[in-house]
């Protein structure tokens, strides 16, 4: 059996914490291992799959190495209007080189080389401009050297990932370098043609399978991709650009939102309006679950939502989502919160916020702020962002960090009147649907890109 995560929703999926929850793919993993019969439901048809165990060996590599792929291996047909030709066709690549142990190697003086990694470039980015560690030169010699204008690919983990380089330094085994380019490719089409969908996914079936999948130079040199006319890869690039100026606007409309927001909570803080101790302004509670094992598949699928830590991470503008809930029995040994709450984090990620506007449970690892009267939640939720930094130095050092409830009582919060505390959630919700409308332009450009690329291959 396999499953496919699509993006972000392998959450929903699978319960990491309830491994016996028969609403997520847990139940139907475990009867695929125990021999029971698997009758996957309609509602997972789209992520979970059932196929046999020889699907997913290939037997058609020299290089066979008894990984097994998570998927199983297709056969590609690539259509366009113009003839394909292979990647090592139309340029040179070659597998970046590490000097070991990395660490003799590093280095903080001046002569020290650009040592480019791909945790310095972010997906969706098309430069690489700068890195965060610089090799000596006797590790250089022992890598592999790259220069600027440059691309390099990466192959393995998040692989098959372009960049164009516009600083020169050295290049691990993680990535590939592409360099000799054809006089027949224009380098900015051959960045978006390696983005292109098509190109991808013969990047994904030639991984190497297993856990961690990887490419290595010989598959991408037998990639294919369609070679126009110069003068339409032109024309392609053309438009991508415009994609690009319209993402571009929108980092720097983002930027703009997200600085004047902190300059308007900063003015908040500096107007010299009494400062009040939390537990004064308050009820402060902790979350409960007063059961063990936690993961006791009695108490959950209910009626009941029920918040955990990465929850409350992963609110958007101060809106909490939550992927588990808890039915009758699981509320009895929880707690049932009402709205309005300001959630706190207090392990793990410690001083994480958000407002929860519904009725529901949560974990012990989560602080619920309770505002009294003349106390806007939201207000008081943008308040305690600004203390994450001092909750995080306060918290013990210990294999996992967390705080207790005593740490929050004295922290002292500016309280200006109602009407202020209004007006400056007003201004900070108006900041962030700016931000919303951008970040949809951002999360739009793939697409668009895609759809470039196939009206005109």
């Amino acid at each position: 059996m396999t499953t496919n995560a699509q993006g972000n929703h392998l959450t929903p999926l699978y319960d990491p914490e309830n491994r016996y929850n028969p609403e997520k793919i847990n139940t139907l993993i475990q009867d695929n291992f125990s021999g029971n019969a698997v009758v996957i439901p309609e509602v997972f048809e789209s992520y979970v799959s059932l196929v046999s165990l020889v699907d997913l060996l290939d037997f058609t590599r020299k290089d066979f190495d008894k990984h097994i792929s998570l998927s199983v291996k297709k056969n590609i047909s690539i259509n366009s209007k113009w003839e394909m030709v292979k990647l090592e066709n139309v340029m040179k690549i070659v597998r970046g080189a590490s000097p070991r142990p990395i660490d003799r190697y590093l280095t903080n003086e001046e002569t020290g080389v650009a040592w480019i990694k791909i945790g310095d470039v972010s997906k969706g980015s098309k430069y690489i401009t700068q890195t965060a560690e610089k090799i000596t030169l006797e590790g250089a010699e022992n890598s592999r050297a790259v220069k600027e204008g440059d691309f390099v690919l990466s192959n393995s983990m998040s692989f098959g990932r372009p960049y164009i380089l516009k600083i020169s330094g050295c290049i691990h085994d993680g990535w590939l370098l592409l360099s000799n380019f054809s006089e027949q490719i224009n380098k900015d089409y051959l960045y978006e043609v390696l983005s292109y969908e098509d190109t991808q996914l013969q990047f994904t079936e030639s991984a190497a399978g297993g856990v961690v999948q990887n490419l290595n130079t010989e598959r991408v040199k037998t990639t294919k991709i369609p070679l126009p006319p110069l003068e339409i890869q032109t024309e392609i690039v053309q438009a991508c650009e415009t994609i690009d100026v319209e993402v571009a606007a929108a980092k720097t409309i983002i930027e703009i939102a997200k600085q004047d927001m902190i300059d308007k909570i900063n003015d908040i803080l500096i107007s010299g309006y009494e400062l009040k101790p939390l537990q004064s302004i308050c009820e402060i509670k902790r979350g409960r679950f007063s059961h063990r094992p936690r993961n006791d598949p009695r108490f959950f699928g209910g009626d009941y939502p029920f918040i955990q830590t990465r929850d409350v991470v992963r609110a958007v503008a101060s809106k909490v989502p939550y992927t588990q809930t808890l039915n009758e029995e699981g509320l009895a040994v929880s707690k049932l919160f009402q709205p309005p709450v300001v959630l706190v984090t207090i392990a793990a990620n410690i001083g994480d916020t958000a407002v929860l506007d519904y009725p529901a449970c949560f974990t012990d690892s989560v602080v619920g702020l309770t505002p009294k009267e003349g106390i806007n939640a939201r207000f008081l939720e943008l308040m305690m962002q600004t203390h994450k930094q001092h909750l995080n130095e306060t918290a013990p050092r210990m294999a996992q960090k967390n705080i207790n409830v005593e740490i929050l009582k004295p922290i002292k919060i500016p309280v200006p009147p109602l009407v202020d505390q209004q007006h400056l959630v007003d201004e900070i919700t108006s900041q962030e649907t700016i931000i919303a409308a951008a970040q949809k332009v951002i999360d739009a450009a793939a697409s668009k890109k895609q759809a470039i690329l196939k009206q005109y291959l």
